[in-house]
């Protein structure tokens, strides 16, 4: 149990660093252990060209997470705010590193069930990264403070969170790709 969970975590980590890598514009390649498609002579010059914004993955479940993740990107067109930033508040004692706060347009965006995902106001919308089976509405409670924070640091008014999963069972939208959301007040 001990090894499947720290299997998973590191899982997360790399997709959390590859996702990073993406919005800062960098390179992210997939390059199977067992038969590489690329030499480390061409690895190099991709890190070259990327001026070090560049990421490696292995197994090929986490590079189809990545393409979910861009394929979300493409479709909704969120602004970045912020990625895997440092928020705090002193008053309040707490801090943590939210993964990623975008800015929204209100709209349908046809990327999550087959409703589709509503996003009800425009603002910014604090956004968790989970790549496990399981997503429940009591996440919210990890990304909360979060919004509190980046609120309180003077960085913009969150108008509520949203949980990117990559391990959904939606087949409409994005496959295997669903967003849960919750409004500020919620």
């Amino acid at each position: 149990a001990n090894k499947k969970m720290s299997d998973a975590s590191e899982r997360g980590k790399r997709i959390h660093y590859a996702l990073q890598v993406y919005l800062a514009g960098g390179i992210i390649v997939y390059n199977n252990w067992q038969a590489p498609q690329y030499s480390d002579e061409e690895i190099e010059a991709f890190k070259k060209d990327a001026n070090g914004l560049f990421f490696v993955l292995r197994n090929q479940d986490e590079m189809v997470d990545i393409w979910k993740l861009q394929r979300f990107f493409d479709i909704v067109k969120p602004k970045v705010i912020a990625s895997e930033k440092i928020v705090y508040s002193i008053e309040d004692d707490i801090a943590g590193t939210l993964d990623i706060a975008l800015e929204i347009q209100a709209g349908t965006y046809p990327v999550s069930g087959s409703k589709g995902l509503v996003i009800p106001e425009t603002g910014i919308w604090i956004t968790d990264l989970k790549s496990g089976k399981y997503v429940d509405i009591g996440m919210f409670r990890q990304i909360a403070p979060y919004g509190h924070c980046f609120e309180k640091m003077g960085l913009g008014k969150p108008v509520g969170g949203l949980i990117l999963h990559t391990g959904s069972t939606n087949s409409k939208g994005i496959d295997g790709f669903g967003v849960k959301i919750c409004g500020k007040d919620d």
